[in-house]
């Protein structure tokens, strides 16, 4: 079972698909969640929430390499 989740994640069509919705998602939740800490007045959450942003915007940079490095042409 895990031999054929590995070999599976070895293929670029799945780990596109695995990649692909982490920018959308992440800047998503961390949208809600500045919000939540600018009503909150919270110093902390308004750090850790841009942390969010921040990580989630660096892993747009991945899916593009991945999309664009396997995409039929």
């Amino acid at each position: 079972m895990i031999d054929s989740i590995l070999r599976d994640l070895r293929q670029p069509e799945y780990i596109h698909v695995l990649i692909n919705p982490l920018p959308i998602y992440g800047l998503a939740m961390g949208l809600v969640g500045l919000i939540v800490a600018f009503f909150l007045r919270s110093r902390r959450a308004q750090i850790a929430t841009l942390i969010i942003v921040l990580v989630s915007a660096a892993s747009a940079w991945p899916c593009n390499v991945c999309r664009t490095s396997h995409s039929p042409t």
